[in-house]
């Protein structure tokens, strides 16, 4: 216990100790002036998540919420290195009694993600404080990057991965799910192979990326590494995923309770929210996003979905309750242990007024790229959840 703690202030003092950095990027203020960092522009956006825009969607979403957690995915590295024969499922239920955020815990599945995400100390956090700050910009980005790979021909559904394009309110979105969902192939790619130089003024982040010729297909800016079986912790669904309509990601509580991974803050049912307790003291770099999770860290778990802010609750339960075919979603339960011994902001094994995983919509498999479906489209990572807007009816990929 004592060897976590001192990690854990000597994780965080080497984060705080590029605070000066970070600020000298900043634009200066006139003098009376609260400090407000920037906000980051689409072309910085896209440069800070080049490096996982072609993960599949539920490992990409869980990657976005990791990120906001430094220090724990540091902890999670440095415990892997500590115990070599920990791997696959046996990794995942040691990693359940550990103290970090639920999508830490599970990401030692993944140790090449974990060491990447490790491998810089500038690139994550600023992942992090992009997401918390920015999170409908951040989800842009990767539509953007997505649109623009498919458009050269780099993207495309092949033995590993599905590429689904749907259609939302005028909107195209391309969704990435495994081919198979008990087994996830990670992309391998140079994002400079892939979309080209990024900006001079904010280039991609410089982690260590795998070449073509050492994947054994040089003539692909994109290769995929050894499968990696999830079927066994997944179950019928892996535990985050995009909604990519509303720009959010969400999560499957019941993930979460079968595998006994530490409670998650969500709202109305399985939005993610960020749990500024596994924060663990690293600064967040917007006045505006340290106040709004200060007020939440303060809030027990009756008074969390009434005190958060609007920016933080999407739809209201009002709104959910009314939506066609949705039920009451109910209040927001407490789960039986959290990071502080306490009861935690969760809704385990709570279907929050939306279609579960199990609820899968049988339709074609693969679906081809570029044909737009007016259609719910059938999700590896959280099932289907139902939505009648006018817009969206039942269809097939």
């Amino acid at each position: 216990m004592i060897k976590t703690r001192e990690l854990a202030l000597t994780c965080a003092g080497l984060l705080i100790a590029q605070w000066p950095y970070l600020l000298a990027q900043q634009p200066q203020i006139a003098s009376g002036e609260s400090f407000n960092p920037k906000i980051y522009t689409p072309d910085q956006l896209d440069s800070l998540v080049a490096p996982v825009a072609l993960y599949p969607d539920p490992v990409l979403s869980q990657v976005l919420v990791a990120s906001t957690y430094p220090v724990e995915l540091m902890e999670a590295q440095r415990w892997l290195d500590e115990n070599p024969g920990l791997q696959g499922t046996d990794a995942v239920e040691a990693a359940a009694k550990q103290p970090w955020d639920a999508s830490v815990q599970a990401l030692v599945l993944f140790p090449d993600i974990l060491k990447r995400l490790n491998g810089d100390l500038s690139w994550t956090p600023d992942l992090g404080n992009a997401f918390l700050a920015q999170p409908q910009g951040v989800m842009d980005a990767i539509q953007r990057l997505r649109r623009r790979a498919w458009e050269r021909n780099i993207l495309r559904s092949n033995e590993h991965q599905t590429v689904t394009m749907t259609t939302d309110n005028e909107q195209v979105y391309i969704r990435i799910d495994p081919a198979n969902p008990q087994t996830v192939y990670l992309p391998q790619y140079d994002p400079v192979d892939v979309w080209g130089p990024a900006p001079a003024y904010y280039p991609y982040p410089p982690l260590s990326y795998a070449s073509p010729s050492s994947t054994g297909q040089p003539d692909a800016p994109v290769a995929f590494g050894a499968d990696i079986a999830i079927g066994a912790i997944a179950g019928s669904g892996w535990g985050w995923g995009a909604d990519w309509e509303r720009r959010n990601v969400v999560v499957n509580n019941g993930f979460i309770s079968k595998n006994q991974f530490n409670p998650v803050r969500v709202a109305n049912g399985d939005d993610w929210l960020h749990d500024p307790a596994h924060r663990r003291g690293v600064p967040y770099n917007q006045q505006n996003v340290a106040a709004r999770f200060s007020e939440a860290s303060r809030l027990a778990p009756g008074q969390l979905q009434q005190g958060l802010r609007g920016e933080d609750r999407g739809l209201s339960r009002r709104d959910m309750a009314n939506r066609p075919g949705q039920p009451n979603p109910g209040p927001i339960t407490g789960a039986s242990r959290g990071p502080n011994g306490g009861m935690g902001q969760t809704a385990v094994g709570q279907s929050g007024g939306r279609s579960r995983p199990n609820q899968n919509v049988h339709g074609e498999r693969g679906g081809k790229p570029g044909q737009s479906t007016h259609g719910s489209a059938a999700r590896m990572d959280h099932g289907t959840r139902s939505r009648t807007n006018g817009k969206r009816g039942s269809g097939n990929r």
